[in-house]
């Protein structure tokens, strides 16, 4: 409550011990919430505190300031002090803005006016004063600001909404309000911040009800993050390094376009084995008509790199293109190699292939020469 002390060659507004509220505003005052909060910054002095006609000045105002805080009319008391601190700066008119914001709700500006008031120093009656409001004042701000940021999400202004998210919990450290705050920047397309935010909100709040659902939202959100890598080095042919991130992707988020990313992967990186279980998986996975590029795509390259991994598996000495070397090989030396010379000393020209082999090649060999 406001209060007014005249002194002999000063005045001083002097906070008397706060009264709660029990009569509804007059008709035609703002509506709770519509309080002018523009009306509780810390007003610009235009005089010194000790100039007597200021503080003339000051003292009209502050009666008029006292008369519209005794009616509930917070709107008007609040204009009423700060023209009594323009006049003349005193922190007791400062402490009575405080309270008479407070008492129209704009709780965070009373809250910062309250640390500016303790900050210059006041009488002791006055700091405890402020000292009491402040913890409460807190809350409610941080309150009131969530409640700003889920209307900006509404209306899709993730940037803003994330900033009074992060400022109320900065306030008071719910993790309400770190969920809020993620939620934004996940709408907002701010991956891998709203990957930490989530985070942070189970860490701070284990067993609440909204963890499932926090949960499957990392899930998504570390699945594309995972895409995001896998794409990158994609482009810079990196294909094994691409097809590691996609299996990421999938054990995030198992979803088959992940498979077929892995089998493409695996294909470009030259590793049949993976990229036939993974096409394999993929086909399984899916039906038609849905993928029907991909699916087509596996379709295609399955029968030949099952080819290819069976061609792998086969023993050097039994591929095709090995005879058709080691045939040349043999032609070009004009049979200066017999055969008999092999089997008398049952040496093997070529480690790892048998000497029967080799000498039957060699007698091949010299027939076509």
């Amino acid at each position: 409550m406001v209060a007014v002390a005249l002194q002999s060659a000063s005045l001083a507004a002097v906070a008397a011990p706060p009264v709660e509220v029990k009569e509804p505003a007059p008709q035609g005052q703002p509506a709770p919430g519509s309080f002018p909060r523009e009306q509780c910054t810390r007003p610009q002095s235009r005089a010194q505190a000790t100039d007597k006609a200021a503080q003339k000045t000051a003292r009209t105002f502050l009666l008029a300031a006292k008369k519209a805080y005794d009616e509930n009319n917070y709107a008007e008391s609040a204009r009423a002090l700060r023209q009594a601190y323009e006049a003349s700066p005193q922190v007791e008119t400062l402490f009575n803005l405080a309270q008479t914001c407070r008492e129209g709700g704009a709780a965070k500006e009373a809250l910062t006016l309250y640390e500016e008031v303790l900050a210059a120093e006041p009488d002791d009656n006055i700091a405890a004063e402020c000292r009491r409001h402040i913890p409460s004042l807190k809350v409610e701000a941080a309150a009131q600001l969530d409640k700003q940021a889920l209307q900006r999400l509404e209306a899709k202004d993730f940037a803003k909404a994330g900033a009074l998210a992060e400022e109320a919990f900065k306030l008071d450290g719910k993790p309400l309000y770190v969920f809020h705050q993620a939620e934004a920047q996940r709408l907002s397309g701010q991956n891998r911040e709203a990957i930490l935010s989530y985070e942070r909100y189970l860490n701070l709040a284990t067993g609440e009800e909204r963890q499932p659902e926090v949960l499957g939202h990392l899930s998504h959100l570390r699945a594309l993050d995972e895409e995001r890598r896998a794409e990158e080095h994609t482009r810079a042919g990196e294909y094994t390094q691409a097809m590691a991130a996609w299996q990421a992707a999938y054990r995030a988020e198992p979803k088959p376009i992940y498979t077929f990313r892995v089998a493409e992967s695996a294909r470009q990186a030259g590793a049949p084995g993976e990229a036939v279980a993974s096409y394999q998986r993929f086909l399984r996975d899916t039906r038609p008509p849905e993928f029907a590029t991909e699916r087509q795509s596996a379709e295609h390259y399955l029968p030949i790199l099952q080819k290819e991994q069976q061609d792998q598996k086969k023993p050097v000495y039994k591929r095709w293109w090995f005879w058709t070397i080691l045939g040349a090989a043999a032609v070009a030396a004009g049979g200066g190699i017999a055969a008999g010379v092999l089997a008398s000393q049952n040496q093997s020209v070529l480690p790892g292939i048998p000497p029967e082999n080799q000498r039957i090649l060699t007698q091949m060999s010299l027939i076509r020469f």
